[in-house]
């Protein structure tokens, strides 16, 4: 139990649990007091009515007549909680079941309440009455006794103090039973993340199959731990990759420039070695820049979102990349009469639209066609890019998203194996999706982003 008061559920149950006392102590006590006063006025009303039918009969027949009324009601076995007396002026008995006259009472107008003494079943208890004195000078007493009416204020009382127990107790049960089912489940979030943080980036969230907000919240802690180990092995490949594909141009560019300067000292020989380094170093900067914005998009830091046209830069990118296709034997077609409005980075957009297209040139030349459609469905916008080229084998389709991944591994084709890798990261970053689609012959890459992105 020590354990549980310090649980933020079992804190806010017994909160609750308070509240909901308090709350039914106020409707219990309102319902009380109203329950009572509703009864004392039947009991007030019923001792009035008595009082006048009684006056009613003594003026039309006298008191005879009232005294034998009187005694038939005082052995009435229902009116056993009603009191009646008739005296004399100076206080002597004549009918009922009550035998003295309260000491000290005043005749007035109204009900009052006194103590009687014993008669028959009488005892010294409080009762509420009517005293009253007749045209004749008798006395006449009209009244209830209010034991009743104590018995029924206790059993109130006593219902209030059970059921308010009662909540106290299933609210203290019910607490500690629930904080103990959501603590054993958040204690095995922090077992996870406490194996997570010491290393074994495999473990993840058990669920219940309830399909509660805890087990919504491992879903996500769990897809959360399944990008962190992709990107931790995608950085594992990427280091490889780095040092596979870098390590051929840095060394061209060194054993380059160490001939150059065992050679004779010849300035044209110098410019030349300059011009040919300069161009593997662009091609190293090439990949760095590709690897940095790649970085930037699966991270989100570029999330410069704004209302664009899909069609517009579907347009402007293949005009850039019409001479390149013609001269790689490719007739450049773009299939986007209407406006295709899209929220989200138009640089990044660019950037892998013209990846896609850098692609097709490069691993589909001559082979007719190569077509860029873009167009909008409900919910996505969708952008397509179609060659007639060899395409990609089914068994190479998820591989060749990852960074330097090359369809040939003798890496004779210029290229970094970083176009669709930059393709999924945009994709991802506008929480949309990639695909590729064998066309036969050919290859189709659809990039869908939906058109609410954030």
């Amino acid at each position: 139990m020590a354990k549980f008061h310090r649980s933020l559920v079992f804190r806010n149950t017994i909160f609750f649990v308070g509240l909901l006392v308090a709350l039914e102590t106020l409707v219990f006590v309102v319902l009380y007091w109203s329950t009572v006063e509703v009864y004392e006025q039947n009991q007030n009303a019923a001792i009035q009515a008595e009082f006048e039918l009684l006056v009613t009969v003594h003026r039309e027949g006298g008191v005879d007549r009232l005294a034998a009324a009187i005694t038939a009601r005082a052995e009435d076995e229902p009116g056993e909680n009603d009191e009646y007396l008739l005296a004399t002026s100076d206080f002597e008995y004549i009918a009922g079941n009550v035998r003295e006259w309260p000491r000290g009472a005043a005749v007035t107008a109204s009900l009052v309440e006194v103590e009687l003494g014993q008669a028959k079943h009488l005892k010294h208890e409080l009762h509420r009455v009517r005293l009253h004195v007749l045209p004749s000078g008798h006395r006449l007493l009209v009244g209830r006794n209010l034991s009743e009416l104590g018995h029924f204020r206790e059993l109130i009382a006593k219902a209030l103090l059970r059921a308010v127990a009662l909540t106290t107790l299933f609210g203290f049960v019910g607490g500690y039973l629930v904080s103990r089912s959501v603590s054993s489940r958040l204690d095995r979030i922090n077992h996870t993340s406490m194996a997570v943080l010491t290393g074994d980036i495999s473990q993840r969230i058990p669920r219940t199959g309830s399909e509660d907000e805890i087990d919504v919240l491992s879903d996500n802690l769990n897809r959360m731990l399944d990008r962190i180990e992709d990107l931790m092995q995608g950085i594992r490949n990427v280091s490889d990759s780095i040092a596979h594909d870098m390590r051929k141009p840095i060394s061209r560019l060194r054993s380059r420039i160490e001939l150059t300067l065992m050679g004779p000292q010849d300035a044209d020989a110098y410019r030349e070695t300059l011009a040919s380094t300069l161009d593997e170093l662009d091609d190293v900067l090439t990949i760095f820049n590709a690897l940095l914005t790649i970085a930037i998009a699966e991270s989100g830091a570029e999330r410069d979102f704004q209302e664009i046209d899909l069609a517009q830069i579907a347009h402007s990118t293949a005009e850039l990349y019409e001479p390149v296709a013609e001269d790689a034997g490719l007739a450049l077609e773009v299939q986007a009469a209407q406006p295709v409005p899209l929220r989200g980075n138009p640089h990044l957009i660019t950037q892998a639209l013209a990846n896609l297209i850098d692609n097709a040139i490069k691993y589909a030349p001559g082979s007719g066609a190569l077509t860029i459609r873009a167009h909008a469905e409900p919910h996505r916008a969708v952008l397509t890019v179609t060659d007639r080229g060899p395409g990609i084998p089914d068994s190479f389709r998820e591989q060749a998203f990852d960074r330097f991944a090359r369809l040939e591994p003798s890496r004779s084709t210029p290229g970094s194996g970083l176009g669709l890798s930059l393709v999924r990261a945009v994709a991802r970053l506008h929480s949309g999706r990639v695909t590729l689609t064998e066309r036969s012959p050919g290859l189709e890459v659809t990039l869908g982003l939906p058109r609410n992105s954030p």
